[in-house]
């Protein structure tokens, strides 16, 4: 990630295409390590899961079933206080 950086650097500095060009392929390099990488763990987690609902919950913690919902206390518009509301994500 370093290399990356300073070659951005050095491209921002330059504006030399030689460097961008560099960029792009160590960026791009980087991509399909990181991708290949996520998918053999995520393939390990899955394989090493005896039955269903050890499949079930690590599937639920990849997706990150469980995180917090957003939750605004007060809301006032105009001088005029609204009721509470909850913000979920949908998938």
């Amino acid at each position: 990630m370093k290399v990356r950086d300073k070659l951005y650097k050095k491209w921002l500095i330059t504006r030399n295409y030689v460097f961008l060009n560099k960029y792009k392929l160590y960026r791009n390099k980087i991509a399909i390590i990181n991708k290949i990488y996520r998918d053999c763990f995520y393939n390990d987690i899955l394989i090493k899961s005896d039955n269903t609902k050890k499949i079930w919950n690590n599937i639920n913690l990849l997706i990150n079933k469980k995180r917090p919902s957003s939750h605004i206390e007060k809301l006032q518009v105009d001088n005029q206080q609204t009721k509470t509301i909850s913000l979920h994500r949908s998938l």
